[in-house]
């Protein structure tokens, strides 16, 4: 483990392209298919942590269960789901990139692992700290408020909070989050001022929206959809250019003219963790992504299941961080350690 320092956007640029091309080299893109056919003899020899960003009972836990359940099946082993919340998922990314790199210990996370290396000028881990697996899938998110406040689409709300400047807030699950820059880019695109709130987790999140106490939140349709269904919240858009299978009759921001980005959830493991586990684990990855009745049960969170390797989500990471530093920058989003 050790602290990355970036002196200026080309220098983590480039740092993430050499990042880049050590992960491919690790995991195979440059590696003979000898080396892929190597066994990963005793992995896993014992229990295998699948730890998450968010709360214990939020979306991470319930998508690290349903993957970890599977696993637990298929290898012998329990595959142990473990929350630790805090500072935007660099807790759990940490406790994974120092851990024993041996593959038993797994870090399953969202675009928060993007945004920390994005925004951050020092952070707590590099890009070459974790070894990529499988992009899992994408993560669109839904724009929801409370039923009490009294409107029913996004240009209700728009007006409301164009009227009176400052006055309302949307939360987010921490600074630099992915809701966190989409909360920003709706108030940059449409001209209106929400006051961000912070939080650890999305479950307290859901109590003060719930309450009324925010006026505004971005989470998943798997825990928004419930609690609009029984009347408690108004969902006005899916971030994204496409609707949901698991919410029909929810616009998208795109069609409503609103630029809203979506993000993804995926797999890691600590880095140096032997090839063979790292294949092997991968592709148990792809394997229980492609089963009906996961991809079903992700599809119910609102999410699309993708299951891609690792070359493939290394590549995908390049992008994706490309692509939210422009957003931050645009709404002048930092993080600071």
């Amino acid at each position: 483990m050790f602290l990355l320092k970036r002196s200026s956007m080309s220098f983590c640029i480039t740092n993430r392209r050499e990042a880049i091309a050590a992960i491919a080299s690790i995991i195979g893109a440059t590696s003979t298919p000898s080396a892929w056919a190597q066994p990963a003899p005793h992995y896993p020899s014992r229990p295998v942590k699948m730890i998450t960003g968010g709360s214990a009972g939020g979306t991470s836990d319930l998508l690290g269960r349903v993957i970890g359940e599977r696993f637990a099946k298929a290898w012998g082993q329990p595959c142990v789901s473990e929350a630790r919340p805090g500072a935007n998922q660099a807790i759990a990314i940490k406790a994974v990139a120092t851990d024993v790199p041996d593959g038993h210990s797994l870090f399953l996370g969202t675009t928060a692992y993007t945004l920390n290396l994005a925004l951050r000028k020092d952070a707590i881990y590099g890009p070459n700290d974790l070894v990529p697996l499988s992009h899992l899938a994408t993560a669109p998110t839904v724009l929801t408020v409370p039923a009490s406040l009294g409107v029913d689409t996004l240009d209700q709300f728009l007006k409301l909070i164009r009227a009176e400047p400052g006055k309302f807030s949307y939360g987010s699950t921490g600074t630099g989050s992915a809701p966190h820059v989409n909360g920003e880019m709706l108030s940059l695109s449409t001209k209106s001022r929400l006051i961000h709130v912070p939080y650890k987790g999305e479950s307290a999140l859901i109590t003060d929206l719930v309450a009324g106490t925010l006026a505004a939140a971005y989470g998943s349709a798997q825990i928004m959809g419930p609690l609009a269904k029984a009347g408690k919240l108004k969902l006005l858009a899916v971030t994204g250019d496409k609707r949901l299978p698991a919410l029909p009759d929810v616009p998208s921001s795109a069609e409503l003219g609103h630029p809203m980005l979506t993000g993804y959830w995926g797999l890691w493991t600590t880095a140096g963790t032997p090839t063979a586990t790292v294949r092997k684990i991968a592709d148990e990855t792809r394997r229980v992504i492609a089963i009906p009745e996961v991809a079903q049960q992700i599809l119910g969170m609102g999410f699309l299941p993708i299951g891609s390797g690792p070359e493939e989500f290394a590549a995908f990471l390049e992008v994706e961080f490309k692509r939210w530093k422009a957003a931050a920058d645009a709404t002048n989003i930092s993080l600071k350690d």
